[in-house]
């Protein structure tokens, strides 16, 4: 307790020497304002969205007075709080100050009278269809304390001291996602810049974070509505690390950043029992669709033993998900999770009747379905041993697996492609039977046209031979009267 006082006074001393970088801009209000909004990293991420001063504090300005009295952004979001002829909620979205009249976007863009009436309060950010949908939104930090500035670490402290003083679970985790995101933000910048050093610190600060978030889920109740929201928050990290990814294929700290997203999201499922899927819209939008999670852990190893007078039969299963989609390290995975397991922890011994013994041959089989950059993998190994007792059972267990290799699991490994889902309503379907109707009967009235065209010929040819006809009847009179 006497070091968190020590460094919470520090961060003060600093603060009072040098100035708090934008303090207030990392309290509650902004960040629900960069949450609700998406506007992380962007020029709205500022205590100007409030304030009157752009440092924060001081008196507030139009929309910062219109927030204090609705307590929600959501609610004045159909206002002109400042007066320009534009609502709060398209300042917002074009990134405009809500509360300055001289900074608005262009004429057009939902000029609407401040007399219209405030839409409902809604505190949930991630409501709707529209903010489940997968897009690379988070733009590149714009800021000017990025991970190159001297300030940068006092920056993460004070985030740190944010996440300190929030008791509240659900609120704790909401921050470090939103914290995690301004990370992603700043990363994007720096490698947009080409500035690897920079990106590769704003990167660890991304993973640590994460590692954080973890720690908070785990400990969060199981039916804390606010974990769906985070978990969602994650599944977009991901799709953004993934387009990083794709441009960065070398860079092994969006690498790593990305992986430890993945075992945070294995978290959240843990505990909402809720499965992110990604879907393809008719319009060719990805989004989210919730599925409800299976029963089992999306780890599990099971070892059983069904013991016989003369031996044992061993089944050893296998199931997990990886990023890892190349069959040759998937092998090598599989081999390596085996190798490090427990084998007298999981053995489940079972006595059998000698009547009900079978014949088993020893059966190695591995599967593993890829989707979206993930595998899902399942593995299976079967086989005999001649010993009844635990201890020997388990070493025999053991000496098997230690002689299982990446090259024998390669052997038998079923590679299976998962591809993306459209959604086709009922409307579709019979817009796809109209238009095949459609194509129907078009190619019915070419064939008829063309039909049409060969009898057209075929008269023209008959007309023509019996012209020629004619004429050669007509010649061969004359040629008779001359003779």
């Amino acid at each position: 307790m006497n070091r968190k006082i020590t460094i919470l006074l520090l961060l003060l001393t600093v603060a009072a020497l040098y100035g708090v970088p934008s303090a207030s801009a990392y309290g509650g209000y902004l960040n629900d304002f960069n949450k609700q909004y998406n506007t992380t990293g962007t020029r709205l991420d500022s205590c100007g969205v409030c304030h009157v001063a752009p440092a924060g504090g001081g008196g507030l300005n139009p929309y910062g007075k219109a927030f204090k009295d609705a307590g929600s952004f959501a609610a004045i979001e159909s206002l002109d709080s400042d007066g320009d002829g534009f609502t709060n909620i398209a300042e917002s979205n074009a990134r405009t100050f809500p509360g300055n009249p001289d900074d608005h976007p262009a004429a057009g863009v939902n000029q609407t009278p401040a007399s219209i009436t405030p839409t409902p309060a809604s505190n949930d950010s991630t409501s709707g269809n529209e903010s489940d949908e997968l897009a690379d939104d988070i733009e590149p930090y714009e800021g000017s304390i990025g991970p190159g500035s001297a300030l940068y670490g006092l920056k993460i402290a004070f985030d740190n001291l944010d996440e300190t003083f929030t008791f509240n679970k659900s609120e704790k985790i909401d921050k470090q996602v939103a914290h995690a995101k301004e990370r992603l933000s700043e990363a994007k910048a720096e490698l947009k810049k080409k500035n690897n050093k920079e990106a590769e610190k704003a990167l660890e600060e991304y993973r640590v974070k994460i590692d954080e978030a973890e720690g908070s889920v785990s400990g969060a109740a199981n039916k804390d509505k606010g974990l769906l929201n985070a978990q969602k928050m994650i599944e977009k990290h991901q799709y953004v690390l993934e387009r990083l990814l794709e441009e960065n294929s070398d860079n092994q700290g969006l690498a790593r950043a990305y992986n430890n997203s993945l075992e945070l999201e294995k978290k959240f499922e843990a505990k909402t029992k809720i499965k992110l899927e990604r879907r393809l819209t008719k319009e060719g939008r990805r989004v989210l669709k919730e599925v409800e999670a299976d029963d089992e852990e999306e780890q599990v190893t099971k070892i059983e033993a069904k013991v016989f007078s003369n031996g044992s039969q061993i089944e050893v299963k296998l199931k997990f998900m990886t990023n890892n989609t190349e069959n040759f390290t998937i092998a090598e995975e599989i081999v390596n999770k085996l190798s490090t397991e427990n084998i007298n922890a999981l053995l489940k011994i079972e006595e059998e009747n000698d009547n009900e013994e079978s014949k088993l041959e020893e059966k190695l089989e591995a599967e593993a379905e890829v989707k979206e950059n993930i595998s899902k993998v399942q593995f299976e190994y079967k086989f005999q041993l001649n010993k009844t007792d635990e201890p020997g059972i388990a070493a025999g267990i053991h000496e098997k697996l230690s002689k299982l290799t990446q090259a024998m699991v390669l052997d038998v490994l079923e590679m299976k492609l998962k591809e993306e889902k459209k959604e086709i309503g009922e409307n579709d379907k019979k817009e796809e039977i109209k238009g095949q109707k459609r194509t129907d009967k078009e190619e019915i009235k070419e064939n008829r046209s063309e039909d049409k065209e060969v009898r057209k010929d075929q008269k023209e040819e008959i007309k023509e031979q019996k012209r020629k006809d004619k004429e050669e009847r007509k010649d061969k009179i004359n040629t008779s009267k001359e003779d």
